[in-house]
C-alpha cells in the first residue's frame, strides 16, 4: 500500500507540473485537491513528496552550482531576503517584518503575511519553477532561490507547512518536510551561515535601513 501511495503522489505531482507547463488550470486544481485529500485524511504523509522533490529536482541546474557569496553581491542577498516579504498578501494592515541576527550565525526573517498554500509550497520546492505571477516574483523568483546556495541550511514554516533544505557541497537537498504541521501564523525563514557571512548580512541590512529611512 505504501509503495502504491508513493507512486500515486509522484503521478499527481507530475500531472500538476505538466498542467502548469501547459497552463491547464483545471488539471492543476484537480491534482491539488487529490493531494490535499490524501494528506488531510492521513492516507499519505509528507515522505513521498520529499522523495519526489529530491529525486526530480535535486540535481537541477542552474541552482545546484558552486555559487558562493563572493559570486553573489551581499547587497543582492539582502534585497532577495526582503523581496520575500514583498510578493505576499497581508490581511493585517499592520505589517510586521522582523530580522534577527543570532550569535550562532543564524539569520531569521519573520513577517505576518497570510502564509503559504500547498500550491505555493509546490512551486517553492520545485527548484527552477515559478507560479507565473509576476506580482509575486519576490517569493518565487530566481534570485530568491539562488540565496539557497549561500547558506548551509534553510528552514521555512508557514501555515501547515515546514521544511528544511541543506546545501550539500552545492547540491540542494530537502532533509525535512511536513505538509500537515501545526499552524504557524505568518511566515518564518531561518538561514544558517558562517559567522563572518552573518555579519556581512547584518552590516548590509543596517546600511539598507539607513538608505531607506
Amino acid at each position: 500500500m505504501e509503495a502504491f501511495r508513493n507512486e500515486e503522489i509522484a503521478g499527481l505531482l507530475g500531472d500538476f507540473y505538466q498542467a502548469h507547463a501547459n497552463e491547464n488550470r483545471e488539471v492543476m486544481e484537480q491534482s491539488l485537491m487529490k493531494m490535499q485529500n490524501l494528506l488531510y485524511t492521513g492516507e499519505a504523509d509528507s515522505t513521498p513528496f520529499k522523495d519526489y522533490f529530491n529525486s526530480v529536482f535535486g540535481g537541477r541546474t542552474p541552482y545546484n552550482t558552486s555559487l558562493s557569496v563572493s559570486d553573489y553581491p551581499k547587497e543582492s542577498i539582502i534585497r532577495e531576503l526582503l523581496q520575500n516579504t514583498f510578493g505576499c498578501y497581508y490581511s493585517d494592515p499592520d505589517i510586521k517584518v522582523l530580522f534577527n541576527f543570532e550569535q550562532d550565525g543564524e539569520v531569521r526573517l519573520t513577517y505576518n503575511e497570510d502564509g503559504f498554500t500547498l500550491e505555493q509550497i509546490l512551486y517553492y520546492l520545485s527548484i527552477g519553477r515559478s507560479d507565473g505571477d509576476k506580482s509575486r516574483e519576490g517569493r518565487f523568483g530566481v534570485g530568491s532561490k539562488s540565496v539557497f546556495m549561500n547558506v548551509e541550511w534553510l528552514k521555512l514554516r508557514s501555515n501547515n507547512f515546514n521544511f528544511r533544505i541543506v546545501n550539500d557541497a552545492g547540491i540542494l537537498k530537502i532533509r525535512e518536510l511536513n505538509l500537515t504541521a501545526p499552524v504557524f501564523k505568518g511566515t518564518e525563514y531561518r538561514r544558517q551561515r558562517q559567522m563572518c557571512i552573518r555579519d556581512r548580512y547584518r552590516d548590509c541590512f543596517q546600511g539598507f535601513r539607513r538608505r531607506t529611512g
